[in-house]
C-alpha cells in the first residue's frame, strides 16, 4: 500500500511528540510539583514516546515502521546513557534496550 504523502509521518510526529512531552511534564507537575530538573526528563521521555509511536498509531505513513521505532528507541536509550553517564557497559544495555523497545513498540505502545 503506497503511502498517501511522503512526509505523512513527520507529521504525525511533528504533532504527536511536543503534545505528549508537554503533556507527561504537566502531569507530573501537577501531581508532584514542578521541579525542573524532573519536568525537563518526563518531557523527553514523553517526546520520545511519541516519536516511537507515530508509526503505531499510524503504520501507512511510514515506509518502514519497525526500523523507524528500533532506531529512535536506541537514540532515547543513548540519550539516557549519555545523562547517566554510563561507561561501556550501560551503553551497551542502553543498545540492547532500545533494540529491544523498538521492536516490541507495536505492543507496548498499545498499552499506553
Amino acid at each position: 500500500m503506497p503511502r498517501r504523502d511522503p512526509i505523512a509521518g513527520w507529521k504525525l510526529v511533528a504533532f504527536l511528540s511536543p503534545t505528549l512531552a508537554v503533556a507527561f511534564s504537566l502531569a507530573h507537575g501537577w501531581t508532584y510539583g514542578f521541579e525542573p530538573r524532573s519536568m525537563l526528563l518526563l518531557a523527553a521521555a514523553g517526546g520520545a514516546l511519541g516519536v516511537i509511536a507515530g508509526p503505531a498509531i499510524e503504520p501507512a505513513a511510514f515506509r518502514h515502521p519497525v526500523m523507524w521505532q528500533v532506531f529512535f528507541s536506541v537514540l532515547a536509550c543513548v540519550f539516557v546513557a549519555i545523562q547517566q553517564q554510563a561507561g561501556k557497559l550501560g551503553f551497551a544495555f542502553a543498545f540492547v534496550g532500545g533494540v529491544f523497545l523498538g521492536l516490541t513498540a507495536r505492543w507496548w505502545v498499545e498499552r499506553i
